[in-house]
């Protein structure tokens, strides 16, 4: 359930997320997030082979610095991704396509913290081809 006063979690076996308490009986992957400057959590459960007929995939933000001399993103250490959406969105899928957000050296981790104020910072935005399933928490 997505609550929107989420601190941050300690160590497992148990997450206290706020007024969620999520016990983690698989170990999986929490990860944080932006969604309108208020921190959520998602489960990374890896990238989903699908095709993009059918599926509604809204954005997941992935911030990078560039790309290393293989062609790989280099991800900005410390950044949370930013979401489009919550569960309570009229828009909200577990599957997510993944944009990347090229930002340039002297960018502070975390300063962006919104899909909106990621548009109004006119960083390039690069959509790739890959779905990644990520239920929010």
């Amino acid at each position: 359930m997505w609550r929107r006063n989420f601190t941050a979690p300690p160590s497992f076996p148990y997450y206290s997320l706020g007024e969620l308490i999520y016990n983690n009986p698989l170990r999986e992957r929490v990860v944080p997030a932006w969604y309108n400057n208020f921190t959520v959590y998602y489960l990374d459960l890896g990238e989903t082979k699908v095709t993009k007929a059918g599926i509604k995939t809204p954005p997941i933000y992935f911030f990078i610095r560039g790309y290393d001399e293989e062609g790989r993103p280099l991800l900005v250490h410390g950044q949370y991704n930013v979401l489009s959406a919550v569960p309570v969105s009229e828009n909200y899928t577990s599957f997510w396509q993944v944009h990347l957000v090229e930002v340039p050296f002297g960018y502070q981790p975390n300063f962006i913290r919104s899909e909106l104020s990621l548009r109004k910072a006119g960083f390039e935005v690069t959509p790739i081809d890959l779905i990644i399933n990520c239920p929010v928490l």
